[in-house]
């Protein structure tokens, strides 16, 4: 990712946290959204968080969301975490996409767990779901500690009922609360082939799925809305303009880029 240019975001609803408003920002290919919760339902914090590194013309980008509880100390330290490993996450993601993804995993996960920032996480007030996610290709990586979605949309995956690829886990965070320095870490991971033609990859938190009357929870219904809304919008503007047409209370933030995918997937021999 050196030779080309590395885009980069940071944000937290603790600084910005667009109460009332719906805002996207880009970086690069990626689309992020936020939504902070309508006040006159009873929003009054947002703690969700976000960071995304894209390289367009590497076919490269990362991205993480952060949903916090019981306070957004655990939120900012886990921003300001990514922030300082920026270059070296950028770096891993130039290897060969074989030992890319494992490297970012285990490297994520050293710093998550070393002593400093464990000790630091004991003196905060609560904790956060975080969802990593990366693309190398027309290769995937995902990484979730409790219960953010990845979706990658796409028609062959959704003739077979598949639009989440990963499933919401509860009682998994990371801060004072922490799931990763259990005997047995508590996490999930996984790495998959994104198939030919127009993926749409979308990272969201129970903000987006929990509203009105959670139609968003079927898949289905959410490739509907995301294509509605990229074609109206160009990226996932709408999608959180429902949240709001709703007075949704908790805060929605959604994180949005597209991988084209010119070459022959794998299917089965028979």
């Amino acid at each position: 990712m050196n030779s080309e240019p590395v885009h980069s975001l940071s944000w937290t609803g603790a600084d910005d946290p667009s109460f009332d408003s719906v805002k996207t920002f880009r970086c690069g290919n990626v689309e992020l959204g936020v939504f902070g919760g309508s006040t006159k339902a009873g929003a009054v914090h947002n703690e969700d968080g976000a960071l995304v590194l894209a390289s367009p013309g590497s076919g490269c980008s990362f991205a993480a969301v952060l949903d916090g509880h019981a306070g957004t100390d655990s939120t900012e330290a886990v921003i300001r975490l990514l922030d300082s490993e920026r270059e070296t996450v950028a770096e891993l993601l130039e290897l060969p996409v074989r030992d890319a993804f494992k490297r970012v995993q285990a490297h994520l996960i050293t710093k998550l767990t070393a002593d400093k920032f464990v000790r630091a996480c004991q003196q905060m007030t609560g904790e956060t779901a975080v969802l990593f996610c990366a693309q190398k290709g027309d290769f995937l990586w995902w990484m979730s500690i409790r219960d953010n979605l990845l979706y990658v949309l796409h028609p062959e995956f959704a003739r077979l009922g598949q639009y989440a690829i990963n499933s919401r886990q509860f009682f998994q965070w990371v801060g004072r609360a922490n799931s990763l320095v259990l005997d047995a870490p508590a996490l999930t991971s996984g790495a998959l082939e994104l198939r030919g033609g127009l993926n749409r990859i979308l990272l969201v938190m129970d903000g987006l799925l929990e509203f009105d009357d959670r139609d968003l929870e079927s898949g289905a219904n959410m490739m509907n809305a995301v294509e509605a809304s990229v074609r109206d919008t160009g990226g996932v503007r709408q999608l959180l303009e429902r949240v709001k047409s709703a007075d949704g209370v908790d805060s929605a933030t959604a994180i949005y880029w597209e991988a084209d995918i010119q070459r022959t997937p794998l299917y089965p021999s028979g």
